[in-house]
């Protein structure tokens, strides 16, 4: 089979170590190889270009030796043009695509390729070998991408950096304090109750509501219902309160606090590339929304720093009572209070978005694979069984759930890449890359690749039973002592957030055409028309009906259908699409214009120019990427 590039593993060599190496229109080299055919990268693997087999070598054959690292300047890319770089990501519709983009630069240029867009020059990899390579060389205090608006903020407004955006000793004395507060596994046991707690009150919401509905249907955003189930949670972790987002009617405070953490990332997507002082030279909006943005989160902040601080201060309250993180931190007094007031806006800021938009992609995938479903759903009940309530055991007998929020995360990371700025020089791909450059590991590219995933398009949980066969692939929370900080928590509440959607998921199951179609026998193999059910009892089914068209990307979410019913008569009325880059640009391209929703009616709004879509014909589809806005209220 021809290669264009590619790592190729080799045979057991022979004891020798010699090589026996066939290359397209040649004959078998018994010397060394051109270097424009392959170079090596280590004694089992070689990187070619135009080979067409490799086999063991036969004694008495030439030994095979790997020519010297090249230098940093001879990586293949796109590098020396850095604004026109730019220009051409912009016109590429790349702030939207990347993750495609990087796809086809990896076809294009190899497992390693370069890159400059505006002031920023970067090193691309995807193989999950030289990820461990940039992982175990990170050192102690190892320093990763820090997003430039937000710094931007922090310095224009004299507001200190929390640990996600230190870099050195003042990092890791932060890291330290924050590691024994929430990512320590005898730490994070103590929030499973709370969050079990908010995960019980989505289910309840839900069924109350569908219990109120007049009309015996009841159509919901479920992008915006996840995103304020996870806000809800991350707030009671952190500040040992809750918002009341779960409740029937939202309060205008808790409402303001949601806008402003949906446009500080709508905001950060845009400066993500260009300094931001363009931004704040000129007063341009989006500078000016980010600002106001993280005034209001930084004020929600200072509200509920007050709130404990004298709660502890007076003795005020139930001794027992949960005060989140942040009363830990203000009991130990190892923080000054700006700096513990720095870290819980950024942790509540990178534990939203990430935890509520792979529960939607999760339950969307769980909807297209019945037979998975149906395996979580036996399995949690069992666990249940056998627990006997006991929801901190439960945790530890599902694995197979576990394994579907990583596969999950493998299809559809929260971000399209993990970067680190490497403390030492390295050698990837027999390329030199210097101290303190920006190395970006393709987590997405290399989740969707088949030389490291057997047939990666499947949703197939199983993948990761099997631990020799995960090595650095699942990258999805990070590595080494800089991973994500809220790691515990995120996998404690996802799981459990689907532990209580999955034991009523699977009542029935139909394979259902949609309407005006002749009804037809599909097996449920079929993914065309696949509609499982998630409802909460046998009258009050929930149909999550997954609609595949020709005109949409394989790589995007086709037009999902929630509808909450009480009958089975289908509703057509279109929720959120998830771009796979949400996590780069969390509120874009989410919703059509047609059906923005509004948080305080929780009901959607019409367009007259798209009205929704009446029950007794199928859902228009509007042209993929133009006509998709952001995320509104």
């Amino acid at each position: 089979m021809m290669l264009t590039w590619g790592t190729v593993r080799l045979p057991a060599l022979s004891k020798s170590g010699c090589l026996r190496i066939s290359a397209s229109g040649a004959k078998v080299w018994k010397t060394r190889v051109p270097k424009q055919l392959f170079s090596v990268r280590e004694p089992a693997y070689v990187s070619a270009r135009n080979l067409t087999s490799v086999s063991a070598g036969n004694p008495g054959s030439l030994p095979l030796y790997p020519e010297e690292p090249r230098p940093f300047n001879e990586l293949p890319g796109e590098w020396r043009h850095g604004w026109w770089n730019l220009y051409r990501f912009w016109r590429a519709n790349g702030f939207h695509d990347v993750h495609n983009l990087m796809i086809e630069k990896f076809k294009r240029f190899g497992p390693i390729y370069r890159e400059r867009l505006g002031n920023v020059d970067s090193v691309n990899i995807i193989h999950p070998n030289d990820a461990a390579i940039l992982f175990k060389k990170e050192g102690s205090n190892p320093e990763r991408f820090r997003i430039p608006s937000w710094v931007a903020y922090r310095r224009s407004q004299n507001k200190p950096f929390g640990a996600l955006l230190k870099n050195g000793e003042g990092w890791k004395r932060d890291r330290l304090t924050l590691n024994r507060e929430a990512l320590a596994p005898e730490v994070v046991d103590r929030f499973v109750p709370i969050l079990n707690e908010v995960s019980e009150d989505f289910v309840k919401l839900i069924q109350t509501r569908m219990a109120q509905s007049d009309q015996e249907k009841l159509t919901i955003n479920l992008a915006q219902e996840l995103f304020c189930f996870s806000l809800e949670s991350v707030c009671k972790i952190l500040y040992g309160e809750r918002l009341g987002l779960l409740e029937q009617v939202v309060n205008h405070e808790a409402e303001q606090f949601i806008e402003a953490v949906s446009t500080m990332f709508h905001t950060t997507g845009i400066m993500l590339y260009t300094p931001p002082f363009l931004f704040s030279t000129v007063n341009a909006k989006a500078w000016r929304e980010h600002v106001q943005a993280w005034d209001t989160i930084f004020t929600q902040a200072d509200r509920f720093m007050e709130n404990t601080y004298q709660e502890l201060k007076h003795k005020r309250g139930d001794p027992q009572k949960f005060r989140g993180i942040l009363g830990s931190l203000l009991l130990n007094e190892k923080m000054s209070h700006e700096a513990i007031k720095a870290n819980m806006t950024e942790l509540m800021a990178g534990g939203v978005d990430t935890t509520s938009m792979t529960l939607q992609w999760a339950l969307y995938e769980l909807t297209r694979s019945v037979f998975v479903q149906e395996q979580i759903r036996r399995e949690v009940l069992d666990a249940r069984k056998a627990s006997q309530g006991d929801m901190s055991k439960m945790l530890n007998s599902v694995p197979l759930l576990r394994a579907a929020i990583k596969e999950t995360l493998r299809l559809h990371p929260v971000a399209v890449t993990i970067q680190r700025y490497p403390m030492e020089e390295l050698v990837i791909q027999n390329f030199t890359i210097p101290p303190k450059t920006l190395v970006h590991v393709a987590i997405y590219a290399m989740g969707r690749d088949p030389n490291f995933f057997s047939n990666p398009s499947k949703f197939d949980p199983s993948r990761w039973l099997h631990k020799d066969s995960t090595y650095f692939r699942g990258l999805s929370f990070g590595s080494g002592v800089r991973q994500c900080l809220g790691r515990r928590i995120a996998e404690t509440e996802m799981v459990l957030f689907l532990i209580h959607v999955s034991p009523a998921s699977l009542l029935a199951s139909w394979i259902v055409p949609p309407p005006g179609c002749p009804r037809r026998t599909v097996p449920p193999s079929d993914s065309h028309w696949n509609v499982p059910t998630l409802g909460c009892s046998p009258t009050e089914v929930s149909l999550l009906q997954t609609v595949h068209s020709p005109d949409w990307s394989p790589t995007m979410v086709p037009p999902c259908h929630l509808s909450l019913l009480s009958g089975l008569s289908p509703l057509w009325a279109v929720s959120p699409l998830i771009c796979p880059q949400a996590r780069l640009f969390p509120s874009t391209g989410l919703v059509p214009h047609w059906a923005v929703p509004r948080l305080g009616g929780r009901e959607l709004k019409e367009n007259k120019s798209h009205p929704l879509v009446p029950p007794s014909a199928p859902p228009a589809f509007p042209p993929p990427c133009r006509t998709w806005g952001r995320r509104g209220r």
